[in-house]
């Protein structure tokens, strides 16, 4: 028992929750924390059930102190935040504790036995301020008891969520602000000292039942969440909700069952925990999950090996761990898990041109030579105006066509030279064009140029359809002059496509980039379109894909390999046949936004070739930065059918295309590409 009365004051956050509110008023206000509620506007009977409380003040050692009403247009979560955070340092500055609440949210003291006051004067006295907490998400599940009214005990399986902050408790101090910078989950104020190794534990019940969820998403939250464009990022996780059951109610083998046994810590754990606070980084591991602990070990060591090994040793100890591999990066499995984008992405390709100086004979685009578009440097700043500017790291120029055909490239990245030195600008051209621009290109503070060259000379004329390599190669030994005169650096790419056309080049093309100075070689197979009617007189035979020629790709990488080591290129290439590989994961729906001319935004590369038709019919729509900013678009309907279809955690096939994309397919015969 506590030896003095600890003042704390719970501020609670009410919207149209008397399914489980009962509950909640209970469970704070008999642990003598006093309650300030504040309601938007609820429509259901909420009031009520605070009114029934109020008048039975003898029944508990906390109190209600005060009931605010909050009329706001839809849901606006920091005006609410806001009024909260004036209303305490206005009222609430006796209490030593602050809580904020929902009205769905339940915290608990992490230690058996120990009252979650008791616990919070525990860490004060060991000088902290801030606690943060652990969330557990309770949902329903087939094995509910229906036959249990109260939801907290109806509801047994949990997921934990850790990879935010919810610094929720915390010591009163005139500094403090929750709302400016963050939506109340994160305290700021001086001198904070942050307990984070032992969490209170937040259970949160978002809904209880199916037909509760149906309720609370479609008609009570989502259509509130839709109307307010100035924060579109809160709660999308609502916009990728489906009215359908296996939505709301979860598998329990998918879930933990909660045991308090497993989850509380004992009294002289928690003790010892505290006294050496040395160990705090091995008790946050076996206390929030060894094995994501684990991955961190790794990764820290494969990153400090890589850094100080030697190549060679490297490999082998890369080797070694490869069983590990689940261990390497959690973050794409944690990425592919949500239907929807937390954060903005960092590249942005602009599809600068839609026509081309090559007529490549494997070229899956569709040119109309009556109809030339090309991104202005007008259209472009209204587009860029339209991004998250500051979390942008690159910008590729490419194509849709040859973006050096464009007029307006040189002025564009002189205008992101001078407003967004932050971004990093790469052109990928078929190289054509290069001796022409040779020193407008050296001048452009471009960081690298990655160049579509699928062979020497007679081959490269093939597939190109044009007789201009020779061109391209003295393009860049001019390149390499401008750039020494003017003593700039510029990272160089080849980037060939490979079939049995061309696959025998390889060797010829290291010993070219390895003369011209160029960086890099990265290989990728041939991708194989068969409804390209179009090219009615390629050259390009499915025969001629290296599905059909395995040992002969296997033995012309082999060789490559040794080659690209000697000269000193780098040298990158698609995974061998005959070896077991991995399946291709792909992020850039999560990671990467493409733009074409008329402002239409495609989810990745290649995209604009593989959604066109559903895009300009209308049947997609992943946004456009002409009509609209990133952020009204990033989590829409068809981002998310798109996450879903590609998504660890899915197996619906909302968005066929991205079954058959050459991005993720492996070793599959080219005839079952028919996007």
């Amino acid at each position: 028992m506590l030896q003095r009365n600890i003042s704390a004051c719970g501020i609670l956050f009410c919207y149209n929750e008397s399914h489980i509110l009962k509950e909640n008023l209970r469970h704070y206000l008999s642990q003598g924390i006093d309650l300030v509620i504040i309601d938007n506007c609820s429509t259901d009977s909420s009031m009520e059930i605070i009114k029934a409380f109020q008048n039975k003040k003898e029944q508990y050692t906390g109190q209600i102190r005060d009931v605010i009403q909050v009329e706001t247009e839809g849901y606006e979560w920091r005006k609410i935040l806001q009024l909260a955070c004036n209303y305490m340092h206005k009222n609430l500055s006796h209490y030593e504790w602050i809580l904020l609440i929902d009205a769905d949210a339940f915290y608990y003291s992490p230690v058996k036995g120990m009252s979650l006051l008791e616990f919070m004067d525990v860490l004060k006295k060991r000088g902290y301020n801030i606690i943060n907490g652990r969330l557990f998400e309770f949902y329903p599940t087939e094995k509910d008891n229906p036959a249990i009214t109260p939801p907290t005990e109806r509801i047994k399986y949990y997921k934990v969520i850790d990879q935010w902050n919810q610094q929720k408790i915390f010591h009163y101090h005139p500094t403090i602000d929750f709302y400016t910078r963050t939506s109340g989950h994160v305290c700021y104020r001086d001198n904070p000292r942050v307990c984070g190794v032992i969490k209170f534990i937040y259970k949160h019940y978002p809904w209880t039942s199916y037909e509760h969820g149906l309720k609370k998403v479609f008609k009570e939250r989502k259509p509130r969440y839709v109307e307010r464009k100035d924060d579109p990022k809160r709660h999308v996780r609502w916009m990728a909700m489906r009215p359908i059951k296996e939505d709301f109610v979860k598998q329990s083998q998918k879930l933990r069952d909660f045991k308090e046994e497993k989850v509380l810590l004992s009294r002289h754990r928690f003790s010892w925990i505290m006294k050496f606070g040395f160990l705090s980084c091995l008790g946050n591991v076996f206390l929030h999950g060894r094995r994501y602990g684990l991955r961190l070990v790794i990764g820290g060591i494969k990153k400090l090996a890589y850094l100080v090994l030697p190549k060679a040793i490297y490999r082998k100890f890369n080797d070694f761990i490869a069983p590990f591999r689940f261990i390497e990066n959690p973050l794409k499995a944690i990425i592919q898990r949500k239907p929807y984008a937390l954060i903005f992405p960092r590249t942005y390709h602009f599809l600068m041109t839609n026509y081309c100086n090559a007529q490549c004979i494997f070229c899956n685009q569709k040119f109309n030579y009556q109809c030339k578009e090309e991104i202005t440097l007008e259209r472009f700043k209204d587009m860029i105006s339209n991004i998250p500017v500051n979390s942008a790291k690159v910008l590729y120029f490419t194509g849709g066509g040859e973006p050096l055909l464009s007029r307006h490239l040189f002025p564009i990245i002189e205008y992101v030279n001078t407003r967004f030195p932050w971004i990093e600008m790469r052109i990928r051209t078929n190289g054509l064009l290069i001796e022409k621009y040779a020193e407008a290109i050296a001048k452009s503070n471009i960081s690298r140029l990655e160049i579509s060259v699928h062979g020497m000379t007679e081959i490269n004329n093939l597939i190109l359809q044009r007789k201009n390599t020779e061109a391209l190669f003295r393009g860049i030994s001019s390149l390499n002059r401008h750039l020494e005169d003017s003593n700039r650096k510029m990272y160089k790419l080849f980037y060939p496509a490979i079939s049995r056309l061309n696959a025998c080049e390889i060797p010829k093309l290291i010993k070219k980039a390895a003369e011209l100075k160029v960086d890099e070689i990265a290989v990728f197979f041939c991708c194989y379109y068969p409804h390209n009617s179009h090219k009615t007189d390629s050259k390009l035979k499915v025969e001629d894909s290296l599905f059909f020629h395995k040992q002969l790709y296997n033995d012309i990488i082999q060789k490559s390999r040794k080659l690209a080591k000697s000269l000193g290129v780098s040298f990158r290439y698609e995974p061998l046949f005959f070896r077991k590989s991995e399946k291709k994961v792909c992020l850039q729906p999560w990671k990467v936004v493409v733009v074409n001319c008329d402002g239409n935004i495609y989810p990745c590369c290649g995209g604009e070739v593989q959604f066109d038709e559903r895009v300009k019919s209308g049947e997609y729509y992943f946004g456009n930065l002409l009509k609209e900013h990133l952020q009204q678009c990033w989590n829409n309907k068809t981002y998310t059918m798109i996450r879903k279809t590609i998504g660890s955690n899915y197996k619906e096939e909302f968005i066929p295309e991205c079954k058959i994309c050459h991005n993720t397919l492996y070793f599959r015969k080219p005839e079952s590409t028919k996007c």
